[in-house]
């Protein structure tokens, strides 16, 4: 009788327990798939700041560790599209690949045509200019406004605007003329403007000087960056367009002062192996990376685009092929090395708005 009540007795209490289990653990489950739930809708901010702190962004508190919590380095400005008059953006972390920010649309800027557009950020706006001389504004790189760039004086030829940074000073470069590249009377020259971000404003523009070792003034596609404390110009010289003995080549300059005197340093050897052969090119783009100084330029004959480097200013090598994961072509591309937590946020922004699919590849 005792053995009786006492299994009795157990066999009541072994049901309840389980019962209690069971209600745990059901209690456990709908809290875990609410869990689940807002982490994959990316509302869990405890989870969130768990994987931050996994890979070092942020500390326990949720403070940011580093200000390097995007990919991007640089951002860069080209152009193609139908016809060959789309404002196309790229971001790279490396300046050797280029991945396209809004390539899901055909027409960056509907109704406008863009060439050779030139990007730089300033007062809170990416500004580009381009040939179509407009300089277009952005908070977001989604929406643009635009302002017409005022012209150069005694001109009748305007051509690839480019912007140039000196502390708390905006420029913008460009070339003009009245007589094309390929007429043996060319007389096309840089000259510079300031601009003022806040204002949307242009100062007056003056003819940039410098050297001209070949006496021909056909000098296009002016890029100019400071580095280790001295300025350098890098253009093209297309003297000859569409004749025999069409050469062009990119120029190298170097100045104390961004608006010059700048003096010849030296043609940039854009040459395949062992120098046997000249790569026609054109569009460069001088960038700062760290110790290095790039030269990008527009291979237009073969449509390939390429890195020259240096060190020192004089001896330039490792020529390598760069260009767009997609395949694109990147025609007279600007490369702006970013400088704030605010551009990059702005392009993770728009290349979510254009790239959607994007979201889930890491950026």
């Amino acid at each position: 009788d005792w053995l009786d009540s006492l299994n009795m007795e157990l066999d009541s209490k072994l049901a309840a327990q389980d019962e209690a289990t069971v209600k745990r653990l059901t209690e456990q489950s709908q809290v875990l798939t609410a869990r689940i739930n807002r982490i994959i809708m990316g509302t869990d901010t405890d989870a969130i700041i768990e994987v931050l702190q996994n890979i070092g962004v942020c500390n326990k508190s949720g403070t940011s560790l580093t200000s390097r919590t995007y990919p991007f380095k640089a951002i860069a400005s080209s152009f193609s599209g139908q016809n060959y008059t789309s404002l196309d953006l790229y971001w790279t972390s490396d300046y050797e690949k280029f991945y396209p920010i809004n390539k899901s649309v055909i027409k960056g800027l509907e109704g406008e045509e863009i060439r050779d557009p030139s990007i730089t950020y300033s007062g809170g706006k990416y500004l580009v200019a381009d040939t179509s001389w407009n300089v277009y504004y952005s908070t977001d790189l989604t929406k643009f406004n635009s302002v017409p760039i005022s012209n150069i004086p005694d001109t009748s030829i305007n051509w690839a605007p480019e912007w140039v940074v000196d502390g708390n000073d905006l420029y913008l470069f460009a070339c003009g003329g009245n007589n094309n590249t390929y007429d043996v009377n060319a007389d096309m020259r840089i000259y510079y403007t300031q601009f003022d971000a806040d204002t949307m404003s242009f100062g007056t523009w003056n003819r940039l000087t410098y050297d001209v070792p070949t006496g021909v003034r056909a000098n296009i596609d002016p890029t100019v960056v400071k580095y280790k404390g001295e300025w350098y110009m890098a253009m093209k010289l297309e003297y000859g367009l569409g004749t025999n003995g069409y050469l062009p080549r990119i120029q190298l300059y170097k100045s104390n002062s961004a608006t010059g005197y700048y003096s010849y340093v030296m043609d940039l050897p854009f040459q395949t192996e062992n120098n046997h052969f000249d790569l026609q090119v054109e569009g460069p783009s001088l960038c700062v990376d760290g110790d290095k100084l790039y030269c990008f330029a527009d291979g237009f004959s073969d449509t390939t685009s390429y890195r020259l480097e240096t060190t020192d200013g004089k001896d330039w090598s490792h020529l390598i092929d760069i260009g767009a994961s997609d395949g694109s072509r990147m025609q007279h591309f600007t490369v702006y090395p970013l400088q704030s937590q605010n551009e990059q946020q702005i392009i993770q922004g728009a290349t979510m708005y254009y790239l959607p699919e994007a979201m889930g590849n890491g950026i």
